[in-house]
């Protein structure tokens, strides 16, 4: 790759520092859910992500050896995350094919738990053992990069091959073998899918499917880059020697300018390899950081900031969203209604319901029955096929005076003279005709003395 062709290093600074956040922001939550298996691949890649953003900055356009403690413990976590992020896939491809391949729906406490500790012993003794046994092919402390920063010494020989550089493809191989058995189990099983889930309080089926994506992807990233390296590095291969001449200058730090490492082929493996961890932040962040869980926590820390500092979170989204007894809604032709809330009151309970509205779909309230001599008769009365008797004088005396109907939108017809012994004709009974409907942003409103 020609030194032209190479992104300025001040990119590779905010792109690195983006991924860490990306990492870092939805951390908390996806601890309190318990997934081993993503809150490990996110805290190594936040990791990776936040130890080249502090070398590019410290290293941008120079080669001095500022800071020889912290190189130490920069080329560890390199080292460590040579197979970190590896073995984090291979856990989440693992624990999805025994979900997707399960027998039974439900786990006992102490399975989950067996399964949680397993997990974490994998993520993190895995890489510890890595940094261990790199020890052995280590030639010197490390070497400083202009704009890359400390980066591990190892010779090229037969042991780094087994040691360090065939641990990625390995488990990469193993990774996706768990995720194509994944893959097939989910389409055995689509009808049993949900069933298989229930027993799994913080996995949906849609984090199901991003968790397949993600580990897939890093799958079929991580094996054909550690593939290429093993080919490339198995081409300069020299013998090993011994334990005393590989670590005869152990104290040594070399120092390699830009325009050095650039003009090898070397050179475009280490820019690939640092722009790894950024790349994995932001394919985790597209997947998970736009989910519905994501953006309920989003929404809560806003509304946690705004509380602290004095301000509505309703603001940043309409009055609409405040605690105000009156507010607006929008109908159907996107014209705004006025809303009213009213205390409950003694008045406003549900009168219990007369003869008529059992008989009829018509549901009506205290302000709606607007019928006049209608609502109270007396004797014996008949509409159509149905017959009202009074019992005893349970009914009302025959009201002597109209009514006039209280809404403005149902007539009610002229009152005629009932008798106890008279009978109404099919023709005479009562007809309520709705003229039409409207939408109720152009019917007015009619508001009775106690709505608010």
């Amino acid at each position: 790759m020609a030194a032209d062709l190479y992104p300025p290093n001040e990119l590779f600074s905010v792109f690195a520092f983006l991924g860490f956040m990306a990492c870092a922001i939805p951390l908390p939550w996806h601890l309190q859910a318990w997934n081993v298996g993503t809150c490990m691949y996110m805290f190594w890649v936040g990791a990776g992500c936040l130890n080249a953003f502090i070398n590019s900055i410290v290293w941008n356009h120079n080669i001095i050896d500022w800071a020889p403690g912290w190189c130490d413990l920069s080329t560890r976590i390199i080292i460590a995350e040579n197979v970190s992020i590896a073995i984090c896939s291979l856990v989440i491809n693992r624990r999805l094919y025994f979900i997707a391949s399960s027998d039974t729906v439900t786990n006992s406490p102490t399975d989950k738990r067996r399964g949680m500790i397993f997990d974490i012993l994998l993520c993190t003794v895995v890489p510890l053992v890595q940094v261990a046994i790199a020890y052995v092919v280590t030639a010197n402390r490390y070497g400083v990069y202009e704009n890359i920063g400390c980066v591990p010494a190892m010779i090229d020989s037969v042991p780094t091959l087994f040691l360090f550089q065939a641990w990625p493809l390995v488990i990469g191989l193993v990774s996706a073998s768990y995720s194509i058995r994944t893959v097939l189990a989910f389409n055995r099983r689509r009808h049993q899918f949900k069933e298989l889930l229930s027993s799994h309080s913080n996995l949906s089926g849609g984090r199901y499917i991003r968790l397949m994506v993600m580990a897939g992807t890093d799958v079929l990233c991580v094996v054909p880059l550690s593939l290429v390296m093993l080919v490339v590095n198995a081409r300069n291969v020299g013998p090993w020697g011994s334990w005393d001449i590989v670590h005869l200058d152990y104290n040594r730090i070399d120092k390699f300018p830009a325009i050095f490492w650039h003009a090898f082929p070397l050179g475009a493996f280490l820019e690939v390899q640092r722009w790894y961890n950024p790349l994995a932040a932001f394919l985790f962040f597209a997947l998970f950081g736009f989910a519905e869980e994501s953006r309920k926590k989003y929404w809560k820390a806003l509304s946690f900031v705004t509380t602290k500092i004095g301000v509505s979170s309703g603001k940043f989204w309409g009055s609409s969203m405040g605690s105000s007894s009156q507010g607006t809604m929008l109908n159907s032709a996107g014209n705004r209604v006025p809303v009213y809330l009213r205390e409950p009151t003694s008045r406003s309970r549900p009168k219990r319901r007369d003869t008529l509205d059992s008989f009829t779909d018509i549901s009506t309230t205290e302000k709606d029955r607007s019928f006049g001599p209608i609502s109270t008769f007396g004797g014996d009365v008949s509409f159509g096929g149905v017959d009202f008797v009074d019992a005893g004088g349970a009914l009302a005396e025959p009201a002597s005076k109209e009514v006039e109907p209280t809404s403005p939108y149902l007539v009610a017809p002229a009152p005629a003279a009932v008798s106890p012994t008279s009978e109404r004709r099919p023709s005479d009974a009562l007809d309520i005709e709705i003229s039409s409907l409207r939408r109720a942003s152009t019917i007015p409103l009619h508001h009775s003395p106690d709505i608010v």
